[in-house]
């Protein structure tokens, strides 16, 4: 992404570190860095930050993968990727900079944490089955 290229050598060399970190323990590690196809924006939430369902069904087919894990995900994520990548025109990158980085740029320059105004989903101790 554009927006993050200037801090690509930082996080270089901090995956770097993990990787030897995770050597040194002796620990097998999932390495999205290496993951090309997650440069496709179609596995991307409208935030450009989370994954959408066909990018979390990618990264569960990659994790089992590295894992050497067998499993029976239906990959329609992987047909998606053999097609052309769309191109992001400028009004949808200009509308995504008004919705998500203007908002974010705003809070950090007032210093507001990030989860300043925002009210909890589930406020009290609630039990998932």
């Amino acid at each position: 992404m554009p927006l993050f290229r200037r801090l690509r050598g930082r996080a270089a060399v901090y995956n770097e570190l993990l990787r030897s970190i995770a050597d040194d323990l002796g620990l097998q590690l999932i390495d999205f860095w290496r993951f090309t196809e997650f440069r496709d924006p179609r596995l991307w939430a409208g935030d450009r930050i989370h994954l959408s369902p066909l990018g979390h069904e990618r990264m569960a087919a990659k994790v089992l993968d590295t894992l050497t894990i067998s499993h029976h995900l239906t990959t329609r994520s992987a047909a998606l990727v053999d097609n052309a990548l769309p191109v992001r025109s400028f009004w949808g990158n200009l509308r995504w900079a008004a919705a998500f980085a203007a908002p974010w740029i705003a809070k950090r320059i007032r210093r507001a944490t990030p989860g300043a105004g925002i009210e909890p989903k589930f406020p009290t101790l609630t039990k998932v089955v």
